[in-house]
């Protein structure tokens, strides 16, 4: 099991999450989440430049490792 159960189709889950939220609601300005090993992060990240482009992507550290985390979304 990978470091916080991510995975590549979590990722993508968060992806489509993403377009959920586009096709469903009004474009928020932000979306803000919890952000640990990085799959909702990264699945967000994406599916907000696909989806939400003029919406901002901010995840809070939960493992205060800022510098792993950053490297994990840009993985």
């Amino acid at each position: 099991i990978p470091y916080g159960i991510s995975s590549v189709g979590g990722a993508l889950g968060y992806v489509r999450a993403a377009g959920e939220l586009a096709a469903q609601t009004d474009r928020p300005a932000a979306i803000v989440h919890a952000s640990g090993s990085a799959g909702t992060q990264a699945g967000l990240v994406v599916g907000g430049a696909a989806y939400l482009p003029v919406t901002s992507v901010i995840g809070i550290d939960v493992d205060a490792e800022p510098h792993r985390v950053t490297a994990d979304v840009l993985d």
